[in-house]
């Protein structure tokens, strides 16, 4: 008996409907696929690009309402570095003479300026240079309980600035060593609500003055290195009176 399938499959393959239909079923399996992927890919592609270009637009147009500037201080850089300028007033000066004045100068500043925020640290380097009774002067002046105290009389209204215009330094008359009589004159300024107060005082001190020491007999014990004594500043005495146009000075 002959197979009825075999005699089907050779009609169709002589007929040709056999090949169409492989074609068809390829076509339907790997090709169909592929041309669907790659549809769905141009999509894909599509609607991302839409997506893009409508959320740069959406970013283009906020924000709605107007932005003000909003103005904002902040500090230079060139001028909170410090500078380093030399305490000499000539090449040729001998740098005790330069410290010395140096020294006078800065106590005069510290003990005669003012500012609220400023007080106790000002006070701590006068103590630091200073004996101790002429500390307790000083002391007693910017107290409270005294009328003429700068703290009462300025308070958190005003500041006071000063300027050093000359000094003189000459070693003490009686003879003591390392020790010294200066002659400075200065310029306070008092600042108060954008005014400003100028008024010319003269101080007189009296201080002691020690160089650096380099003792090349005594060994620092955990070291190893020469005893050095660093120098020493110290006023003993301070008297400071205004000087009015047309006094001598």
């Amino acid at each position: 008996m002959t197979d009825p399938k075999r005699i089907e499959l050779s009609d169709s393959i002589r007929s040709g409907s056999y090949f169409e239909e492989s074609r068809k079923f390829y076509s339907e399996v790997y090709i169909s696929i592929i041309s669907e992927r790659v549809y769905y890919l141009v999509l894909t592609g599509i609607a991302t690009l839409t997506s893009l270009l409508a959320l740069i637009a959406l970013l283009n147009l906020l924000p709605i309402a107007p932005t003000v500037p909003f103005m904002w201080r902040s500090k230079d850089a060139a001028h909170t570095l410090p500078l380093m300028r030399p305490i000499t007033a000539y090449p040729a000066e001998v740098a005790d003479e330069a410290l010395k004045r140096f020294f006078v100068h800065q106590y005069v500043i510290y003990r005669e300026s003012y500012a609220k925020d400023k007080i106790a640290m000002r006070a701590r380097v006068v103590y630091n240079w200073s004996t101790p009774d002429n500390y307790d002067i000083y002391r007693r002046t910017i107290n409270t309980s005294n009328p003429r105290s700068p703290v009462i009389r300025y308070e958190s209204s005003a500041e006071r600035e000063i300027e050093v215009v000359s000094s003189e330094i000459i070693p003490d008359p009686s003879g003591e060593e390392n020790t010294y009589i200066a002659n400075v004159k200065f310029v306070a300024y008092v600042i108060r609500m954008g005014n400003v107060e100028p008024s010319t005082w003269s101080a007189e001190m009296k201080f002691k003055y020690e160089d650096v020491v380099v003792n090349q007999d005594k060994v620092n014990e955990k070291t190893g290195k020469m005893l050095v004594e660093p120098m020493k500043f110290s006023v003993s005495s301070y008297t400071v009176r205004e000087r009015k146009e047309g006094t001598r000075p």
